[in-house]
């Protein structure tokens, strides 16, 4: 999404080093940077623009691999990235003063629920999905109209708009996590004009040519001169600042015009080279910082004491702190000490992760959401090397811990396969998807991508031609059941909530696609007849419609024209009736014997096996089975099922299984079978 302009701009600079491409790119770009860097640094003007100078001598150098990345979302990335270090001393500076200006007064104004916010965003901007982050990015910080987006996405302006307030949710939810509660649609009145922060024309001048002239000796980070007299001071401020920090509670003071420099320090206070007197020094530190009043001039104490631990001396920390740190005290030190290390080392500090998760004693943040908060963060900076660790790393035990989709590995695999799909294509979706060593957890994927998955919403962002690749994609599976069941539930999906995709699609389909878009309208849908924009959101108004014979007749119909024979159009509205569950089992009865239905039925069986099975100490219950296989065709299949569904039946209620067996409809030579399973001989 990518604007044509930036594209030809960056293109020429490529091409030629036009110097007056990479000014105009400076011109349309700088407001984002700079806007985001002041964010990010709460106001500091000069660090703002001396981020921004690194940023744009980044991108000078980085132009020829940046062809077709999304431009405003990979200079915003950096932003943050190149503000990381100017923030940690200038943001603690001033927290520490706003803790002081709290402690003289009991109000806290809206402003500085405001400055919470803003300061936060971007951060969180960081764990959104690339194509949410990309969206807000162009809406808010390049100010975009919803025409202007809806017209690059190839949808409406209210398709955008929805996409929009999607996007602001799922931030605000982080930004919730963060400890910052906010709405979505406050959220975005906040972001509004986050991008409206420009340069001077003679500012944005220098940084071009500083730009340019770092890109021909090669040099890294460039601090134009311009801004030094304000950099000095920002830098002693912070040296003062951090060094003040740094000084514990019952630590002595310098004395008067003593100036406390960061190597001074040092050499009062020994950096960790040993488990011994040090960490437990530090751990005694953290102890009586964590025993103070829960504000934010604690956090950044503790963040200052965690920040003297290296990344080699982390594990044996953690070693003596989980004996001696209370739970709080381990949540509040171990997810910013590993966050850092990661940062730093992703593979090191995952594989740590991973196995000091495994050896707690009892599941909680430390065993699962600390493990998924790791490795979010490793995901969203790094896609290829995080997946091909995760396949790697899948037989871990803690990637088998349960979470909201699943086990941990199940949810990171629907994570990348949507990524993918969102933000490249669905042929790379599926190629990733072949790599996962699980066959279960390759379905969960297949099934996330038809929008039966709440945190998987590429379903939800994408166009009619992308849309349609990703059907195409699921009909070249190997196994047609699976897939005759995933595009069903795509197209009922996609049906009820984005109608308007489904007739472009139709447009360019063949007569077989045609006719797998009726099935979905057999027996009874819900169809959506009303949508709205409304102050909180978007609202939908659905009819559910009872289409059973016209929907079946039209289906004839359409495979008909398709070139299906009678039995393999019955084959695929069986499929449907069976998904639905409504009268399914009397329509099977109505035409059993016209084709085999025996490959829908075993497949609704191992259905409800998967969704019946038993909770750790909880056997797995019936749970309908017996229904389904009571009516399959193979009398060696319908025995051995039913036998095993009867046991099941029998364990979970003894009196069901009586009245099951004593039912007049039961087969006679199945009766016989399942007398010898209720009586108290049987094996």
């Amino acid at each position: 999404m990518m604007a044509d302009d930036s594209l030809e701009l960056l293109r020429r600079f490529e091409s030629s080093r036009s110097e007056s491409a990479f000014r105009d790119l400076v011109r349309l770009h700088s407001p984002l940077v700079y806007a985001t860097a002041l964010r990010r640094l709460n106001g500091d003007r000069a660090g703002a623009e001396d981020v921004t100078q690194e940023v744009f001598s980044l991108l000078a150098r980085k132009a020829s691999t940046l062809r077709s990345a999304p431009l405003p979302v990979w200079l915003h990335r950096q932003t943050c990235r190149r503000a990381a270090n100017h923030m940690r001393t200038e943001k603690r500076r001033r927290k520490r003063e706003l803790v002081s200006a709290q402690a003289m007064s009991d109000t806290y104004s809206s402003t500085e629920t405001h400055e919470s916010i803003t300061v936060e965003v971007d951060e969180a901007m960081l764990d959104l999905p690339s194509a949410d982050r990309e969206l807000l990015i162009h809406r808010y910080f390049e100010e975009r109209d919803l025409r202007t987006l809806g017209g690059r996405l190839g949808i409406s302006e209210d398709a955008a708009r929805k996409r929009i307030e999607r996007a602001l949710e799922k931030l605000a939810a982080i930004m919730k996590r963060r400890g910052v509660p906010v709405g979505g649609a406050s959220l975005g009145g906040t972001m509004s004009g986050f991008g409206s922060s420009p340069l001077p024309h003679a500012v944005v001048s220098q940084i071009s040519t500083r730009a340019l002239e770092s890109m021909a000796v090669g040099s890294g980070s460039t601090f134009t001169s311009i801004f030094k007299s304000f950099l000095c001071g920002v830098i002693l401020t912070s040296l003062v600042g951090t060094a003040a920090l740094l000084t514990d509670q019952s630590g002595s003071r310098p004395r008067d015009g003593q100036t406390v420099t960061l190597n001074e320090k040092s050499r009062r206070e020994p950096p960790l080279q040993d488990p011994g007197s040090s960490t437990l020094d530090l751990i005694s530190r953290i102890k009586r910082t964590m025993a103070g009043p829960d504000h934010a001039m604690t956090t950044l104490r503790l963040n200052a004491l965690l920040d003297s631990v290296g990344f080699d001396e982390i594990p044996a920390f953690i070693a003596e702190a989980n004996t001696r740190l209370t739970l709080k005290e381990q949540e509040a030190c171990y997810l910013p000490l590993l966050k850092r290390w990661q940062d730093s080392d992703p593979q090191a500090a995952s594989a740590f992760a991973l196995k000091f998760a495994s050896g707690l004693s009892s599941p909680g943040f430390g065993s699962t959401d600390m493990v998924r908060f790791l490795l979010h963060n490793w995901e969203h900076r790094d896609l290829p090397a995080f997946s091909a660790w995760l396949n790697e790393n899948w037989d871990q035990p803690t990637m088998a811990n349960s979470t909201f989709s699943g086990s941990v590995r199940t949810y990171f695999a629907i994570d990348i396969s949507d990524t993918l799909l969102r933000d490249h294509s669905a042929a790379e979706a599926f190629a990733y998807l072949r790599t996962i060593p699980d066959e279960q957890a390759v379905k969960s994927c297949l099934k996330a991508m038809t929008g039966e998955e709440p945190h998987a919403s590429a379903w939800m962002n994408m166009g009619p031609d992308q849309l349609l690749e990703l059907y195409r994609e699921f009909s070249r599976l190997p196994d047609s059941g699976l897939a005759a069941r995933l595009k069903l539930k795509f197209w009922e999906n996609l049906s009820q909530h984005e109608p308007g995709h489904v007739e472009t699609m139709l447009a360019s389909m063949n007569a077989r696609e045609h006719f797998e878009a009726t099935l979905p309208r057999i027996g009874k849908y819900s169809k959506q007849v009303s949508r709205e924009q409304t102050p909180g959101g978007e609202r939908m108004r659905f009819e559910t419609v009872d289409n059973a014979a016209q929907g079946e007749a039209d289906a004839m119909k359409a495979g008909l024209e398709a070139g299906l024979s009678r039995a393999e159009i019955l084959q695929q509205i069986g499929t449907a009736i069976v998904m639905k569950n409504v009268d399914a089992l009397a329509w099977l009865e109505r035409h059993r014997g016209e084709f085999d239905a025996d490959p829908i039925l075993l497949a609704k069986i191992g259905d409800t096996q998967r969704n019946n099975q038993g909770l750790p100490g909880i056997p797995p219950s019936e749970g309908g089975m017996l229904s389904w296989a009571l009516h399959l065709q193979d009398p060696e299949l319908r025995t051995q099922l039913t036998r095993a569904g009867f046991r099941l039946m029998l364990a979970e209620s003894p009196e069901r299984a009586a009245r099951f067996l004593s039912s007049p409809n039961l087969p006679e030579d199945l009766k016989a079978e399942l007398s010898e399973i209720m009586s108290p001989s049987a094996p």
